[in-house]
């Protein structure tokens, strides 16, 4: 799998975030990837994900992605690995919960832990924590469990929803 950045703008501050995007891509993606898969247990799939740098918010819509072009750096690393885990948890699966963010939630903290630092984890969730309530909350809800309880919940919801 590999991620394809389109320069859909001539804005200076896009074409300026794209490069940063892809520059994160190119020095981390291969350890990004190795990671969500050996810790959620999934694949990605095959095919190249087209990558939209721009001023909105991130999200991933029709397999596809939108990263938020302002975002400083740090925060970019952190919004492309949460937005690859949108990509690699089934829609099926996803549609079953009021808020999805409660089953990314179960992974993501220790996936940036592992590839950039408890530190840098931290200040992630802080981050996540500060963009809605509704964020604030999934964080709560999941960093009461354990990294154990955690990895064995996301399984036990990944395993239960595939067999539907």
């Amino acid at each position: 799998m590999n991620l394809k950045f389109k320069l859909e703008s001539s804005d200076n501050e896009i074409k300026q975030a794209t490069k940063e995007y892809q520059e994160i891509w190119d020095k981390d993606g291969q350890n990004i990837i190795s990671t969500i898969e050996r810790v959620s247990g999934l694949s990605f799939p095959k095919e190249d994900i087209n990558v939209t740098i721009k001023e909105k918010p991130s999200r991933v819509e029709y397999g596809q992605i939108t990263l938020r072009a302002s975002y400083p750096y740090n925060i970019k690393k952190s919004t492309l690995v949460h937005e690859l885990i949108h990509i690699l948890i089934p829609n099926k699966i996803i549609k079953e919960f009021d808020e999805p963010h409660n089953v990314i939630y179960l992974i993501l903290f220790d996936i940036w832990q592992e590839i950039f630092g408890k530190e840098y984890a931290i200040k992630s969730v802080n981050f996540e924590r500060s963009l809605s309530p509704r964020y604030d909350k999934c964080w709560s809800n999941v960093l009461k469990l354990s990294n154990r309880q955690r990895i064995i919940k996301f399984k036990s919801i990944i395993n239960n929803g595939n067999k539907k």
